[in-house]
């Protein structure tokens, strides 16, 4: 199931927020998830970042698992 940054926070809990999902994933640090970075336009000048989030290696990961 795919997750938002949002919603991944909520699954890690306390000390987590999107803000910095987005940031670990972008740095490699979270490797539950991608960053895909769009085309910039008009409205996003920088392009619009889609990050795409799988449950299950965010599960995997929070237990420590070798499945990611």
């Amino acid at each position: 199931m795919r997750l938002t940054p949002k919603e991944a926070a909520a699954v890690l809990g306390e000390g987590y927020n999107a803000d910095i999902i987005k940031r670990g994933i972008k740095q490699g640090k979270f490797p539950f998830g991608v960053a895909i970075e769009g085309e910039p336009t008009d409205y996003y000048p920088r392009g619009k970042t889609t990050y795409i989030i799988d449950s299950e290696r965010l599960t995997a990961w929070m237990l420590g698992s070798d499945l990611i």
